[in-house]
């Protein structure tokens, strides 16, 4: 039985709302393919690293996602993700292939 996988391919979303820096009040409202909504809230925040929250604005079934990322100089990168549905929790380390620059 699957209960949760990652599928290949990619998803675009647009910016609709974002921070003017990197606080930890934090927040982005983005907007996707068929009138999806995703939120990124930092809901941790230090010198070197944040906890940033994912909801599906308009799915409730949708798994609970953390995404770690840790800040070196000015960029921030993601470091882990963390994810629950429904009582089942997993998660992935060190994945280094996503970066984030500040401003803009």
């Amino acid at each position: 039985m699957t209960v949760a996988q990652i599928l290949p391919g990619t998803d675009l979303w647009t910016v609709e709302d974002r921070p003017s820096d990197m606080a930890q009040t934090a927040k982005w409202n983005l907007d996707g393919d068929g009138g999806r909504q995703r939120i990124l809230e930092v809901k941790e925040l230090s010198d070197t690293e944040a906890a940033v929250q994912q909801t599906e604005a308009n799915d409730s079934d949708a798994a609970q996602v953390v995404l770690s990322v840790v800040r070196v100089n000015s960029t921030y990168g993601l470091h882990s993700i963390r994810f629950s549905l429904t009582g089942i929790r997993s998660g992935f380390s060190s994945v280094p292939c996503f970066r984030f620059r500040r401003g803009r």
